[in-house]
């Protein structure tokens, strides 16, 4: 008996630092137990994860979909997003009295652009919060971008990202939470959220737990 991983090339590190924390847990041959990174379309798909959000109420930006009905006319800026997307591909800002509604592809939405105070993201299990990490700036890794994190401890946050995972049917994810006069806002839930060393070492622990017992 052992735990196994199911997931696709997506998670790529993370999934090799779980696999080094789990130890001799893990085993990818007829695993008993199996945690399900993969079968997340409600995270991987950008419209749906924001759709639930409207429905559960969730703090979050003002969002618009295709055909975009009710389209702002006004100089506000707003961010145009792809249905699917990572580390910020394929996302553009206007304003919204400049978009055309008619050349927006139906696998694109449209949000009001909402200047942060601070980015957070936040990492959560089937059984707790495994830490939060403060956005600190942005580096350039090889070809692409990358996000400096300091990690932080703040309750108010936690109590606030626990909430919001409860909602969906999963087993974990990484929040990008922003505040915003004194509010947390929901900015997106990660579907293969870079977890390093550390969050790797706690998510272990609580699925060996959950294995054990």
């Amino acid at each position: 008996m052992s735990i196994g991983i199911r997931s696709g090339r997506i998670w790529g590190i993370s999934k090799r630092k779980l696999i080094e924390a789990l130890g001799e847990y893990y085993s990818s041959d007829n695993p008993t137990h199996i945690f399900d990174i993969t079968n997340q379309p409600i995270m991987t798909n950008k419209i749906i994860m924001n759709r639930k959000l409207d429905g559960f109420k969730i703090p979050h930006p003002k969002t618009y979909y295709y055909p975009f009905d009710g389209l702002l006319d006004s100089n506000q800026r707003c961010v145009i997003k792809p249905e699917y997307g990572s580390r910020g591909k394929g996302i553009s800002f206007s304003r919204f009295n400049k978009i055309r509604p008619r050349s927006i592809p139906p696998n694109m939405y449209i949000q009001y652009y909402v200047p942060f105070e601070r980015e957070f993201r936040v990492g959560v299990d089937f059984n707790r919060i495994l830490g939060i990490r403060e956005k600190m700036g942005i580096a350039r890794l090889r070809n692409s971008k990358s996000c400096y994190y300091e990690t932080r401890d703040i309750p108010k946050l936690k109590k606030f990202a626990w909430k919001v995972f409860k909602k969906f049917d999963v087993e974990f994810t990484g929040i990008d939470i922003g505040s915003w006069n004194g509010k947390y806002i929901v900015i997106e839930l990660n579907s293969s959220p870079t977890i390093g060393t550390y969050w790797a070492r706690l998510l272990a622990e609580d699925l060996i737990e959950r294995y054990e017992s």
